[in-house]
């Protein structure tokens, strides 16, 4: 967040004071496409497999849309947005006589919007809440009751970043989106009673188009 903030504040002393902003009040709706890449960390607690921490990650493409309301102050520009990413790609990975399956399902996150408005552009921050639709499988080859199947990871995360939005015309704004999700761990345990935690992280570059009402 420090950096985030040394960027806005940047930002602010490089555009002219004397740049006229566009109109940013209002409600918007959207879409977007990114690629992003999702990680999880398998930490096996009880030393039943390795005694350490497992990290994957796996690119992907997540299209997705988004809501929000925006409320101007001279140039500066705050708000509140909510988007959902869809997923919908299982990745399954054979090692050491187990088969490993990590899906990222959706993830959708709440967050509040801040930033600059010079011209026709909005450069932001935001931060907010995030929550991950997840599926994994952890199948020990022969070894039904020593294996995790279908395990999820509801608990609340963090998410934040920056963007760049520039208005196309009064109604229409294409932007750039830069969002790094993380999903602290959940602990699962299997019919042996061994446990296993598993924790998300997403980074995801994307393209969005809003439009305001």
């Amino acid at each position: 967040m420090k950096r985030l903030a040394l960027i806005l504040a940047a930002a602010a002393g490089v555009l002219p004071l004397t740049l006229s902003a566009s109109d940013w009040n209002g409600f918007y709706v959207g879409a977007q496409f990114g690629a992003a890449t999702y990680g999880t960390i398998w930490t096996d607690i009880n030393y039943d497999w390795y005694g350490h921490s497992l990290n994957h990650a796996k690119d992907k493409i997540l299209p997705g849309a988004q809501i929000g309301y925006n409320r101007q102050y001279d140039r500066v520009v705050y708000g509140v947005e909510l988007d959902y990413r869809s997923g919908a790609k299982r990745s399954t990975r054979y090692d050491n006589d187990v088969y490993k399956t990590d899906e990222l399902k959706s993830l959708m996150t709440l967050r509040l919007r801040a930033g600059l408005a010079a011209d026709e552009s909005l450069l932001y921050g935001t931060v907010g809440a995030a929550r991950a639709d997840v599926n994994h499988d952890w199948i020990e080859d022969g070894d039904v009751t020593d294996s995790w199947y279908g395990l999820d990871n509801n608990r609340l995360g963090l998410a934040y970043g920056f963007g760049l939005e520039h208005r196309l015309s009064k109604r229409l704004s294409a932007r750039l989106e830069w969002l790094h999700a993380e999903i602290p761990g959940a602990k699962n345990r299997n019919q042996d009673g061994y446990q296993m935690e598993i924790s998300e992280s997403l980074d995801s570059a994307s393209l969005g188009l809003n439009f305001h009402f």
